[in-house]
């Protein structure tokens, strides 16, 4: 069993799909089921489930997935043992973030690029679920993420790095525009530009309109930050976004900002990682960098 089976296993037990499997290893997916199924005909057990909704783990599929976990526990100690012989100068780290961190991130992540030449980050934009999972199963050194109210997973632990507050943007000469803060109630009169790519922020906007006993107008779905303020900026209704999405394009897209006067609006963002886990020296570099931009920008 080769290193690139094993990982294409954990990917589909990550995944649950073998078509999200084959797409996140940039694998064919005619080659994934290949290496499963000569993976089972070697071993001689059935380690998947295969049902219409995905892919289950076997008993003996669970006993390989904790195996093959520890494999790539000890590749990845072998790696810290050799990266911090030398001194972070050079290494590998991937980072997994949530969507409510990506503004931040992209000048620090340059920042910390231009100081340390000799170590390549990976970057990729996750949900939550998907950030805390990669970390705990190895795939990612360091996950940023929104604080939130379900049990921590196991094997991980959480460093407070910052504060961001949600903000409505709004059409310039808007009628929410005379007020200089504004409720949910407030939002909830007209309609909404609603963010479907960040599962937890929609859900955090579902739980608290139930709540205040509200009903979210949405008018429009979309995909991402810079499509929602294209969209208010057009006049197709308002939208909540975090204040790194929403100050520093005012000016150029002729929108209004106003804060949301309400406590739940506060949001606090987190560093993930592995519990008792030594990460690499290049990976505290970064996580060093991080908690030190962050304090460097309360003090200005």
């Amino acid at each position: 069993m080769d290193l690139v089976t094993l990982r294409v296993f954990l990917s589909i037990v990550s995944e649950g799909s073998l078509v999200r499997a084959a797409e996140r290893e940039n694998i064919a997916l005619s080659a994934v089921s290949r290496r499963i199924s000569e993976m089972e005909a070697r071993t001689g057990v059935v380690l998947f489930d295969r049902r219409d909704r995905g892919m289950k783990l076997t008993s003996a599929g669970h006993a390989l997935a904790e195996h093959v976990v520890t494999i790539f526990a000890e590749l990845q100690s072998l790696a810290r043992d050799l990266d911090a012989q030398r001194g972070g100068e050079s290494g590998y780290v991937r980072l997994c973030h949530m969507w409510a961190a990506s503004s931040m991130l992209g000048t620090m992540l340059a920042d910390f690029l231009e100081a340390n030449p000799g170590v390549d980050v990976r970057v990729d934009e996750c949900t939550l679920d998907e950030t805390l999972n990669a970390v705990r199963i190895g795939e990612a050194d360091v996950g940023v993420i929104t604080s939130f109210a379900s049990p921590l997973p196991e094997k991980l632990e959480l460093i407070p790095w910052r504060e961001d507050e949600l903000r409505v943007i709004l059409p310039r000469g808007h009628v929410l525009c005379e007020k200089s803060a504004l409720s949910l109630a407030d939002i909830c009169e007209h309609p909404i530009v609603a963010m479907r790519c960040a599962n937890n922020f929609h859900d955090l906007l579902d739980e608290q309109a139930r709540k205040h006993g509200v009903v979210l107008n949405e008018r429009v779905h979309t995909n991402s930050y810079e499509n929602a303020r294209a969209m208010v900026a057009a006049g197709l209704g308002v939208a909540l976004v975090p204040s790194s999405y929403a100050w520093p394009y005012v000016k150029e897209l002729k929108i209004e900002v106003r804060a949301l006067s309400e406590d739940w609006a506060r949001r606090r963002l987190m560093i993930c990682v592995r519990r008792n886990e030594k990460l690499t020296a290049a990976g505290q570099l970064l996580i060093d960098h991080l908690l030190e931009s962050t304090l460097r920008r309360s003090a200005a």
